[in-house]
Formats: C-alpha cells, sequence, structure tokens
C-alpha cells in the first residue's frame, strides 16, 4: 500500500479538454454551482447533466453531479458518476489531491450504502494518493473499526490526528468486539486458502460456490484485487452485470493502486462489457477511451509482450476495428514464435492455436471465409485437441460451401466439445449457395482439381513476370482458392497487391502466406515469406512489426544477408 498510486495513470501528459460549446457549458456549470451553494440540488443536478451531455469527456460536471446526488441521497449515483470523474481525471493527469477528493466521497457513498468493505479500499486509494489527506485517514480509522479491526483502526486514527487533532475518535474494545461479529473474517488469515478453492470452484463451472469463495477471500483481505476481479466475472457469466460493475470498480482501484497496468486494462475491459450489456454509453465510451490508452502505454513499456495483443483485440473490436483487431492477433503470433519454446513447445503450439482460432472467427465474421480456413485447418494441426478449433474449421469450410469437409470438421469437433457443438447443423442448400462464390478446394486425391491448380499458378507466374499484375492476381486468387493452405496463391496474391502498390490487400494475403509458411514449412520458404511481409509493413509504415518480422527471420536463419540488410535499413529509419 505504499506504491506510488497512480504510476500508470498518470503515465499521460494532463492536456486540457477544450469542449466546442465551451460558453454554454462554463455558463451551465457557473448556474449550477450558484444553485449547488443554495442547496438547490435537484436543480443543479439538471443543469449538470446538460454540461454532460455538452462535453461528456470532461470530468468536472461528473464529479459536480455525484456531489448533488450525494446530497440527495442517491448514493448509487454518486458513486457511479465518481466512477467516470474518476477515469476521465486519470487520463487527463488531473492532481493526485483532487482525485483523492473524488475517492473519499465515493468511499462516503459506499460507507452510507453499507458497504463497509468497498468504502475502505476507496478511503485506502485516497490515503495513497494523498497522505496529507486527514479526512482519508479519519475514514479509514472509522471503517476499520466498523468491521471490527480495532488495532488497525487505532492506527489510522494517529495518522489522522497527527494531520489534524480535532479528527480524534473515542475507540472501545467493547464495541469493536460487537462489529466484530458482524464481520467475524475481516483481518483473518485465510485468504489464500479461500482463493484457491475459489478458483477451483469456478474453473470447474461451480459458479454459486466460487462467488462464495471470492466473498470470503475479500472479506478476510478487501484488499485482494483477485477476489474482486474474479467475482465480477462470475456475475457477468451469470448475467448479473449490474451487480458485477460495483466489484469491477473496486478492481479497477486495486489494480491502479498496484501500478500493475496489464491487470488495470483487463479490468477496465471487463467493466467496459459490463457497462456495454448495461447500455450505459457515456460510461462504456470513457471505459473504452481509457483502454486504448492503457493498451499505447504498455505496447511501448514491453513490445514483445504476447498478452497485451489480446488486450488491443478487444479495444479494436470495442471500436469496431476488426482489421485492428486482425493485426493484433497476427502480433501476437509473431510475437509468441519469437519467444520460441517458452515456457514449453506445446504451450508455445497452444498459444498459436489459440490466436489463430481468434483470427479465424474474426476473418469469418468479416465475410473472408478462405483465410479463416488457413487459420483454422492450422490451428487445427498445432492443437489438434482443440474444439474450438475445429469447430471454427467447420463453419469456415461450411462459408465456403465445402459441405464433406465442414461435416467431417463438426464431427471432430463434437467428439472434443460435444456441449458447444451439439446445436451446429449444416444445411446442404445453403452449402450449395455458398460454394457459387468460391472455386472448390482441391485436396491431394483430387487429379483433376490439382491439375487445374499447377495450370492456373503456371499462368499466373508468367502473367507476373511479364508485370501483368491485374491479369496475376486474378489467376493467384483461382490458385489460392483450390490450394487454400499452400503457399503459392498467397504468395503471388502478396507479390502482386504489393506490385500495385496495394498495401493493405498486400498485407491482408501476407497474413495466411506467413501463417502457411511457420506452420508447415522449410527454412527456405519461412525466411523469404517473413521478409515480404515486412517489406509490406514497411511500406504501411509500421515499423515495429517490419522489425518483428526480420528478427524471427534472423532466429530462423542467422546468417540470412537478405534479412540483416532489411532489419538494418528499418533500424535506421527508426
Amino acid at each position: 500500500m505504499n506504491r506510488a498510486f497512480g504510476l500508470v495513470f498518470l503515465a499521460t501528459a494532463c492536456v486540457a479538454h477544450a469542449p466546442v460549446f465551451a460558453q454554454t457549458r462554463d455558463a451551465l456549470l457557473q448556474q449550477a454551482d450558484a444553485l449547488t451553494q443554495k442547496k438547490s440540488w435537484t436543480e443543479a443536478e439538471a443543469l449538470y447533466q446538460k454540461a454532460i451531455a455538452i462535453d461528456w469527456k470532461d470530468p468536472l460536471p461528473w464529479s459536480q453531479r455525484a456531489a448533488s446526488r450525494e446530497a440527495q441521497g442517491n448514493w448509487t449515483g454518486a458513486i457511479d458518476d465518481s466512477s467516470v470523474a474518476l477515469v476521465r481525471l486519470a487520463m487527463q493527469g488531473a492532481p493526485v489531491q483532487a482525485r483523492a477528493l473524488v475517492y473519499l466521497r465515493r468511499a462516503e457513498c459506499w460507507r452510507k450504502k453499507d458497504e463497509p468493505l468497498r468504502a475502505f479500499v476507496d478511503a485506502q486509494a485516497a490515503t495513497t494518493l494523498d497522505n496529507k489527506n486527514a479526512r482519508a485517514w479519519a475514514l479509514c480509522a472509522d471503517l476499520s473499526y466498523q468491521l471490527g479491526g480495532l488495532e488497525l483502526a487505532k492506527t489510522f486514527l494517529q495518522k489522522a490526528t497527527a494531520l489534524d487533532a480535532a479528527l480524534t475518535r473515542r475507540f472501545t474494545a467493547e464495541e469493536a468486539q460487537a462489529n466484530a461479529k458482524r464481520t467475524p473474517l475481516f483481518g483473518a488469515e485465510g485468504t489464500d486458502e479461500a482463493l484457491a478453492k475459489a478458483l477451483a470452484a469456478h474453473q470447474q463451472g461451480r459458479l454459486d460456490e466460487a462467488k462464495a469463495g471470492y466473498t470470503e477471500a475479500l472479506t478476510r483481505n478487501p484488499l485482494n484485487v483477485t477476489a474482486w476481479a474474479n467475482r465480477a466475472l462470475v456475475l457477468q457469466a451469470q448475467n448479473h452485470d449490474t451487480e458485477a460493475i460495483p466489484d469491477l470498480s473496486t478492481a479497477v482501484t486495486l489494480a491502479g493502486m498496484s501500478g500493475d497496468a496489464e491487470l488495470l486494462t483487463r479490468a477496465v475491459l471487463n467493466r467496459y462489457d459490463a457497462y456495454l450489456r448495461r447500455a450505459r454509453a457515456f460510461e462504456r465510451e470513457t471505459d473504452l477511451d481509457f483502454a486504448e490508452l492503457l493498451c499505447g502505454q504498455l505496447e511501448k513499456k514491453d513490445p514483445t509482450g504476447t498478452e497485451v495483443p489480446l488486450l488491443r483485440v478487444r479495444v479494436c473490436l470495442g471500436r469496431l476495428d476488426r482489421a485492428g483487431a486482425i493485426q493484433a492477433l497476427t502480433h501476437r503470433e509473431t510475437l509468441i514464435r519469437l519467444k520460441g519454446a517458452v515456457p514449453n513447445l506445446l504451450v508455445r503450439d497452444q498459444r498459436l492455436a489459440e490466436t489463430l482460432v481468434m483470427r479465424a472467427k474474426l476473418f469469418l465474421r468479416d465475410d473472408d471465409p478462405l483465410k479463416a480456413s488457413v487459420d483454422a485447418v492450422l490451428a487445427t494441426a498445432l492443437n489438434p485437441e482443440s474444439g474450438e478449433a475445429w469447430l471454427a474449421r467447420a463453419d469456415a469450410y461450411y462459408a465456403l460451401g465445402q459441405l464433406d469437409d465442414a461435416q467431417a470438421a463438426l464431427r471432430e469437433a463434437e467428439r472434443k466439445v460435444p456441449e458447444q457443438a451439439k446445436n451446429r447443423r449444416f444445411d446442404a442448400t445453403i452449402a450449395a449457395l455458398h460454394a457459387k462464390a468460391y472455386l472448390p478446394i482441391a485436396h491431394n486425391d483430387d487429379a483433376a482439381g490439382l491439375a487445374l491448380a499447377t495450370d492456373e499458378r503456371a499462368k499466373a507466374s508468367k502473367a507476373l513476370e511479364e508485370k501483368h499484375d491485374d491479369d496475376a492476381l486474378a489467376l493467384f486468387v483461382r490458385v489460392s482458392q483450390r490450394r487454400p493452405d499452400q503457399l503459392p496463391g498467397w504468395e503471388g496474391r502478396t507479390v502482386a497487391q504489393f506490385n500495385l502498390k496495394h498495401y493493405d490487400k498486400a498485407l491482408g494475403d501476407a497474413i495466411p502466406l506467413v501463417s502457411i509458411a511457420l506452420t508447415k514449412s522449410s527454412e527456405k520458404f519461412q525466411v523469404p515469406m517473413l521478409l515480404l511481409r515486412a517489406r509490406v509493413y514497411a511500406a504501411l509504415d509500421r515499423s515495429q512489426e517490419a522489425r518483428d518480422d526480420c528478427q524471427l527471420a534472423l532466429k530462423l536463419a542467422p546468417e540470412s544477408k537478405e534479412a540483416k540488410e532489411l532489419g538494418e535499413a528499418l533500424r535506421q529509419k527508426k
């Protein structure tokens, strides 16, 4: 609890927000503040609401409306507004004293709602932000006493009175014992054991038992962020988002206090999900903005972290940016391969398969079943026991109109994840309609299909050599449809798109190209495909991804002159 709270929050410079309707907003706030002085709380709240509508990214009207709601006894409303204000203040790099006051107000509201554990966390946050705030220390003392922690209460009270002698209180052992009977577990040992049992129940789907275990753990130690965050996940799984939001807000506070930016981002995104399902637009967008900011900080701090791209995927999907999510997963695939066999090859392949399944699902949503089929096939090769991979493969084949292949993949999925697969039904008529948009896949036993693919590949290569890039592209598209899990079609598509300066499309085609090369091919093919994609990234000014591809190429072939030269050129450009 002695860490500097806000190292993550304060990583951004303070930038004054300039609303378009500044005068109107300022006038509203002045009128509302005047009404507040007169204790006309309802009228003041209405004006703060109008100010929020004009500039909902400004923390001031949220904080002021929280105060007016608190004065009216609307504790829940005041808590919700304070939560938004805290995020916006953190994003703007506001002074820690200002944020401590908002935490103090929210703590008082939790206390009035008879939620002393949450109040205790917020009071602790206030003291961590501003250890000169005597009221915050006094509130910590009062809450500890209310929970039966007499010695802890005395410690906090000593800190409070050292700052303000007028804040003295009289705590008695008898009353503390009576308080302790209401919360007998507060401060008791056994948090780790309770948490371990809760986690085991959670993993096995025993949600009510898990929720009870997390409650016991956080009662023993209300500063345990895992207990709050995981109890919220249980509540969300039970479709109790309204109840989950307060737990997530407490988890956000504790994650911020710990300085763990990744944990904080997860908690913020989980709260975003709850706000999204409850149709709370301002709160939802506030958390998405914060998560995006945190992702950027994490990527700068640890550009090789394999978990950060998954957080970026969630932000991209919140922005309805599927292309960005696909690229984040592609970057994760590269980073996992760069890290090698850590912790071991089996785990690496499982993580790769998980990444490819996620990307396959996004390709399907993006109406690109051909690329989805590549990822799904590679995922089943990397982790044949993954039911999710077989389901993705079945769905991709069905979207391509490959009914027999789809049904074969579905049978594998049914053996591995029967509950998830049992409701999948593939209709022959719909599959036939899908098939009209694609050429049939030529499997190894399809001599005629293989001959067509070989002939089209030869024609495409000739067109590419003669710099007829449009014609080459059309032919390579046919090759990739007939043989989607082979390199030639995707390589030709990538080169033709690159020559045509269609760099975004070239990157889209380079994604399956490199995945196929790294999963199925030898070093002889892997390095050239990686360097081709690196050049595409460089053309798009995406230097980090380009350097990562060069680094992976050099890992595979340390003496590659071409990889060294391209890597050096990228470093100089940086």
